[in-house]
């Protein structure tokens, strides 16, 4: 369910005097204020207690994207990245599928909301990237306006 025109004005009218609407109006994707708000805390939650595979993947995704990589990664770089954010007893432990089990987690999405990091998927007549890829969606949550 998305809010549409008149129900968008409205929104944007009590942003105006509502602080904490006016960020979740700038921040819900295609109109969805409802999902923003029923997944921003699930997702920060998420957060804070994943798992080290996953939030290595997450951490490595924020950092590329703070250094100035556009919303699309390579899957390869993300991988690489993650390696780094592992302790050796971690990674010594890793079972081979450790990045694909890393990528569901992450893609996972919580109260309609999208999960921290949710590959990009081409629509028809639309060229593939060159590189499989995955969009990191964390950075929508802080990002300003």
């Amino acid at each position: 369910m998305a809010f549409i025109d008149a129900d968008l004005q409205a929104v944007a009218l009590m942003a105006q005097h509502d602080p904490r609407l006016a960020y979740v109006a700038g921040r819900a994707e295609h109109g969805q204020i409802s999902q923003y708000l029923a997944g921003a805390p699930a997702l920060i939650e998420r957060y804070q207690n994943v798992p080290a595979l996953a939030r290595a993947l997450i951490e490595a995704a924020m950092d590329a994207h703070r250094l100035g990589h556009p919303p699309g990664l390579p899957l390869p770089l993300l991988e690489a990245a993650a390696e780094g954010y592992l302790a050796d007893s971690q990674w010594d432990l890793l079972e081979d599928d450790w990045f694909e089990q890393a990528l569901a987690y992450t893609a996972a999405p919580l109260h309609g909301a999208r999960g921290p990091l949710t590959r990009i998927r081409p629509r028809r007549g639309q060229s593939a990237p060159a590189h499989p890829t995955t969009a990191s969606r964390l950075p929508r949550t802080t990002r300003s306006h």
